[in-house]
């Protein structure tokens, strides 16, 4: 922890902090040349992250925020995922028309 001006300043390893350990395979998914079938395994790898609701019991102003964004990310993901699931099985021949 540093003491700034303003107040104080944790510093966390990345990898150590869930959301951004989500956000990484999301955005890894979301590359455009990214084949279907490695879309779909990088967006199952982030919603094996997901475990209720972000920040649950904080109190106050910034935390609902926080968690309202944290939410409305964490909804279209898995609309990407769908896509990419079904384009990848159509593509094999294992769609269900």
């Amino acid at each position: 922890m540093v003491s700034l001006s303003g107040g104080y300043v944790l510093g966390v390893d990345p990898d150590q902090v869930d959301a951004h350990r989500f956000r990484h395979p999301v955005a890894q998914a979301a590359q455009p040349l990214r084949a279907d079938q490695e879309r779909v395994g990088l967006l199952r790898q982030a919603f094996g992250l997901w475990r209720g609701q972000p920040l649950a019991g904080l109190p106050g102003p910034w935390a609902t925020r926080a968690r309202a964004a944290g939410i409305s990310n964490g909804c279209r993901p898995p609309v990407v995922w769908a896509g990419a699931k079904h384009a990848w099985a159509r593509s094999t021949g294992r769609s269900r028309r």
